[in-house]
């Protein structure tokens, strides 16, 4: 620990004991803040609450290490490095320090001492987000690319520390061309509740049909196959003289696995 942090530390600790107001901590740091930093940087004094998250933050962190994080904090009291905020027109935003202020809050803890610059240009705030992102842990490539071209200023990007081409090999946006259906007049909606056994006996079916290790979900199908499945369903319905319409469903199902298990067994 440099001088200046044990210094920092000893005066930190010093107004936690006398339990002195956030208007009058927020004043004797800024008194030693005078001492310490060039000017407009201070130490602040911060509700949780009050702070403001960036729109976008590249930096990634496991739920087993977020929950050490707030572990630690709430075994210490305070996170053991002081993150870092901007005072903009919108109130103190982070650069660095996301998961610390999140951690904070899951551990109870009201208030945080930050280091805060007096303004910064927002070029430079994302120039030093990247900037610190890329000190400690693992940032999405996609995100800090989008904060990347979200810098406009030559020298901001000098100051991200971030080499352009490790954006090369990224893939490319995957983009559709709009569809123009009318939904209304084109789809059939159709409602089913099914009781455990009966879902049971439709999940086997599509089990069979399409093994869930290709086909995570069945989403929609062309009209023209609905047509052939009402008219199947109401078959069940009839030959079966089944009224509730899970039940028939059920049933198809049911079927279905039967006819499955024919043709496997080489059966026609």
């Amino acid at each position: 620990m440099t001088d200046t942090t044990a210094n920092v530390q000893q005066v930190i600790d010093q107004l936690m004991t006398e339990k002195l107001t956030p208007l009058q901590i927020n004043a004797m740091l800024h008194v030693l803040s005078n001492q310490i930093y060039p000017e407009g940087l201070r130490l602040v004094y911060v509700a949780i609450d009050d702070v403001r998250e960036q729109d976008i933050n590249a930096q990634a962190m496991s739920k087993a290490a977020f929950d050490q994080l707030v572990a630690n904090i709430r075994s210490t009291g305070a996170p053991e490095s002081v993150p870092l905020l901007v005072k903009t027109d919108k109130g103190c935003e982070i650069i660095s320090g996301h998961h610390r202020f999140r951690a904070s809050r899951e551990a109870k803890i009201k208030y945080l001492v930050a280091l805060a610059f007096g303004s910064l240009d927002r070029a430079r705030v994302h120039a030093k987000q990247l900037a610190h992102n890329s000190i400690t842990g693992k940032s999405d490539a996609q995100i800090v690319k989008m904060i990347w071209d979200r810098i406009d200023d030559v020298q901001a990007r000098f100051e991200a520390f971030i080499d352009p081409k490790i954006f090369d090999n990224l893939p490319q946006p995957v983009s559709f061309k709009p569809i123009d259906v009318d939904v209304a007049a084109l789809s059939k909606t159709i409602l089913f509740v099914f009781l455990p056994t009966q879902a049971e006996d439709f999940d086997a079916a599509l089990e069979q049909i399409m093994p869930k290790a290709n086909v995570d979900k069945v989403y929609i199908e062309q009209r023209s196959a609905f047509e052939g499945w009402v008219v199947a369903f109401k078959r069940v319905r009839e030959d079966m003289e089944i009224v509730n319409s899970p039940t028939a469903l059920a049933m198809m199902a049911q079927l279905a696995i039967e006819r499955l298990d024919q043709l496997k067994a080489g059966s026609k």
